[in-house]
C-alpha cells in the first residue's frame, strides 16, 4: 500500500530520507544490527545475536514487519509532518480482511473495510457508503506492511544504535523510484528511522524523511493476535451506487470514429 500510504505518506504516507543515526564502519554496523535483534531473541542469547545475518534479517524492524505480514493485529498511530497537523490512523487486520480508519482533521475522515472480497467505504458525515468488488485484489500481507510503515523490499539497512533515552534507533534508506523518474538530477536517498523499546522490542516511533520533509509516526498501541473485523450497523445508512458515479457515454470511446490529425498553427493578428 504505497498506494494507501500515499494518503498518509502521501497525504501525509509513502518518504525520502538522508539522515543516519550514526556513521559507524560496515563491520560495526553489522555487529550492532545483529545485537539489536528482535524482541523474540533474548538479551542473554549473545552468541546467536553476533552470528545473525546482517542487513534487516535480525533487527527489531524485521520482527515488527513479520508481525504485519502475519496479518493478525490492530494498531493505532498518530502521524504528523512539517506541513500537516496530527492525523489519527487505526488499522485492524485479520487474514485477508482489513479495516483502516483515518481521521485527517479538517480534511475529514475515511473509513474503509475490506471484507470477503469487497471494499466498503463509509462517509460518516453523510451516512452514505459504497461497495466495490475486490475479489481479484489481494489485501493484507504486503499492503499491511506498507500501510503499517514496515520494511519494504527496497529498504537498505544503514545502522543501529541506542539513543540517549534508551531506545534502539534503526536507520534504513531507499531511493524513491517515482521521484527519481521525475527528477532531472540525482535524488537523495530517503531515510526511515525506527525507534524501539530496548527491553520489550515494542515500536514507539517512526520517522520518514523525504526531500527534507520529515513525517513522524507515533505508535499509540500495537496488539498482535486474533482480531474480529465487522461492518458497523448500516441500517440507517444510504448506499451509493458505484456505477452512478460514471457516465458511460462520457468515458466509453471504444466505438468512436473520431480521427485526429495534426493541428494547423493558430492564426493570430500581428500587433500594430
Amino acid at each position: 500500500m504505497k498506494k494507501v500510504t500515499a494518503i498518509i505518506c502521501s497525504v501525509i504516507m509513502s518518504c525520502a530520507m538522508f539522515v543516519s543515526c550514526g556513521d559507524e564502519s560496515s563491520s560495526s554496523k553489522a555487529e550492532e544490527a545483529s545485537s539489536a535483534v528482535t524482541s523474540e531473541v533474548s538479551a542473554d542469547d549473545t552468541s546467536d545475536s553476533k552470528t545473525a545475518e546482517t542487513n534487516s534479517d535480525a533487527t527489531y524492524a524485521a520482527a515488527y514487519t513479520e508481525k504485519l505480514k502475519d496479518g493478525n493485529f490492530s494498531i493505532e498511530m498518530t502521524t504528523e509532518s512539517d506541513y500537516t497537523g496530527a492525523f489519527t490512523i487505526k488499522m485492524e487486520s485479520s487474514g485477508e480482511n482489513f479495516h483502516m480508519y483515518m481521521d485527517l482533521g479538517e480534511y475529514g475522515a475515511t473509513d474503509t473495510y475490506y471484507l470477503d472480497g469487497k471494499m466498503y467505504t463509509l462517509e460518516e458525515a453523510t451516512k452514505t457508503y459504497m461497495v466495490f468488488d475486490m475479489s481479484d485484489e489481494e489485501v493484507g500481507g504486503e499492503d499491511a506492511v506498507s500501510t503499517g510503515f514496515g520494511l519494504e523490499d527496497d529498504y537498505d539497512f544503514v545502522s543501529s544504535e541506542e539513543t540517549d533515552d534508551g531506545l534502539i534507533c534503526e536507520t534504513y534508506s531507499f531511493v524513491d523510484e517515482m521521484l527519481a523518474a521525475d527528477s532531472e538530477t540525482e535524488v537523495d536517498p530517503s531515510t526511515v528511522k525506527y525507534y524501539f523499546d530496548k527491553t520489550s522490542g515494542d515500536l514507539k516511533e517512526v520517522e520518514v524523511t523525504q526531500m527534507g520533509i520529515t513525517q513522524t509516526v507515533t505508535v499509540n498501541s500495537f496488539v498482535v493476535g486474533d482480531v474480529e473485523i465487522t461492518l458497523p450497523d448500516l441500517t440507517d445508512w444510504t448506499e451509493t451506487d458505484v456505477s452512478s458515479l460514471y457516465d458511460d457515454e462520457d468515458f466509453d470511446f471504444s466505438d468512436s470514429e473520431i480521427e485526429f490529425s495534426e493541428e494547423e498553427p493558430m492564426e493570430t493578428d500581428e500587433a500594430e
